[in-house]
């Protein structure tokens, strides 16, 4: 089973991986210097994370409140494209 729900979350991250890929070549909203490798990994981390503190009972406005923050953080990194 637990192979099963790796290569899942493999396949999804890859599968963003691309999505971010393609966002970055076409200019839609991330700078070219977005790393898709690691935005990716990112993101997935952040939702394993929330899915884990879900289960531990976090409510949805507590979640809510960590997505603000990531958005927020990571906000600044979009910018940096602004200036090439």
């Amino acid at each position: 089973m637990r192979a099963c729900v790796v290569a899942l979350q493999l396949g999804d991250e890859a599968r963003l991986r691309a999505c971010i890929e393609q966002a970055v070549d076409e200019e839609e909203g991330l700078a070219s210097v977005t790393d898709p490798v690691a935005l990716a990994g990112l993101v997935q981390t952040l939702w394993q994370g929330l899915s884990a503190r879900a289960e531990l009972g976090a409510s949805r406005e507590e979640l809510l409140e960590v997505v603000r923050l990531a958005l927020m953080l990571i906000e600044p990194a979009r910018s940096v494209g602004d200036c090439e």
